[in-house]
């Protein structure tokens, strides 16, 4: 299956600037390589996706999949197997585990004792966290909901949002965004632990999930034994090697590790291959504390 999808706020024509320019390409893992290498891939946030990754994530009843059926524009389908694959995606409403793992992640990352360095990767992780919980929370009330207007709008209805409780997930978006351009150490965030604890606190109004007790060694917090995801498992990587960098220290597959980082697949929906890679760097980088 060879697919090319642009999906998101810019398709829907409610981007701003600090809207992701988001494509999806389906194709074998072996032809990765060789597309980004022949297309300038630039301006977008691009997900590659093998077609035994979409079946799987078919199987599972993936949000993103419906996300790509409702709002997708297709620019390239050999044969239309793509289209023909998303007219048998079947929406079916996330289980209590799933959102029991996005409170866990919201509780974990409470718990993180403070680190200026990571501030602004807190405040991206929080996000896209709170995001998902809030996306897969409108799915258990059979609604579908993926830009942050349409998330905000269903919450305000289904949730008993104030709108102003939303002026604090706005501005953890705008951190995310500067974060990824990587511009933030010319950029003044204000007291971001101040506006997570406040967003954290609004939602576990709304939702009443437990916070874990807090630990107060931060590297022993963020190399766990336990990850509530693979997801979780990579951004914790990602902060680790963020304190790595900040002692001088580069580890060998550097680049590895920072292709890592950087494309994450949306929705937390990482290959199961990259979880023996994530776990190994994890205990590397963990040895050098």
């Amino acid at each position: 299956m060879y697919a090319s999808v642009k999906f998101g706020s810019l398709t829907k024509g409610l981007a701003d600037k600090y809207s992701d320019n988001d494509l999806l390409v389906v194709c074998p893992d072996r032809d990765r390589k060789i597309i980004s290498e022949d297309f300038n891939f630039a301006e977008y946030n691009i997900s590659f996706f093998s077609s035994k990754q979409l079946h799987l994530m078919r199987d599972k009843g993936s949000l993103f999949l419906q996300h790509i059926k409702r709002d997708g524009v297709i620019i390239f389908d050999e044969g239309s197997a793509f289209a023909s694959f998303l007219n048998n995606c079947r929406f079916i409403a996330p289980d209590d585990n799933e959102i029991k793992r996005c409170e866990s992640t919201l509780s974990f990352i409470r718990t993180l004792p403070e680190e200026r360095i990571l501030n602004a990767w807190k405040a991206d992780f929080i996000y896209c966290v709170s995001r998902d919980y809030l996306i897969k929370k409108l799915a258990m009330e059979g609604f579908l909901a993926f830009s942050i207007d349409e998330i905000m709008t269903l919450s305000l209805k289904c949730f008993d949002f104030k709108m102003n409780d939303f002026d604090k997930l706005k501005k953890l978006r705008k951190i995310k965004a500067i974060y990824r351009s990587e511009l933030t150490d010319s950029y003044d965030f204000g007291d971001i632990s101040s506006l997570i604890n406040n967003w954290l606190n609004i939602l576990n109004l709304k939702f009443n999930f437990t916070t874990k007790n807090k630990r107060m060694n931060l590297i022993g917090c963020l190399f766990k034994a336990d990850y509530s995801s693979t997801y979780e498992a990579l951004r914790c990587l990602e902060a680790l090697y963020i304190l790595l960098e900040k002692k001088g220290i580069n580890h060998i597959e550097h680049h590895k590790i920072i292709k890592y980082i950087k494309s994450p697949n949306l929705y937390g929906s990482l290959q199961s291959s990259k979880k023996t890679a994530i776990r190994k760097y994890l205990h590397e980088i963990y040895s050098f504390f």
